[in-house]
């Protein structure tokens, strides 16, 4: 069984050297989610009549998520009721994670 690399180690490299001195050949996997680029996608507003205003008007959201494309899975996702909120949230989001954002949303006033 291979031990922990040392620091010197390239990431994706072919060889590695364990904590011994011992180079052993790694076998790379096929990149996952994690390791393709991910970016924040903003979208809305829809309006499916699950929420309601006092006057029974459809209450518009938007949604905010993280993932490798638009139709892929999300590595998570926001639902969020007021455009404002929404735009700094998803803002918020990019800067944190050092990503993209990518907005197609425009406010529903």
């Amino acid at each position: 069984m291979e031990t922990t690399a040392t620091k010197t180690t390239k990431k994706n490299g072919k060889t590695r050297t364990d904590s011994k001195g011992i180079t052993r050949r790694i076998i790379t996997a096929p990149a996952s989610q994690e390791e393709k680029e991910m970016h924040v996608f903003f979208d809305g507003p829809y309006s499916d009549g699950g929420a309601s205003t006092h006057d029974g008007d459809e209450r518009p959201y938007w949604i905010i998520k993280v993932a490798t494309d638009p139709d892929a899975e999300a590595k998570y996702a926001y639902r969020v009721w007021n455009f404002e909120k929404a735009v700094s949230l998803a803002e918020k989001i990019a800067k944190d994670q050092d990503i993209d954002l990518i907005s197609s949303a425009i406010s529903a006033n």
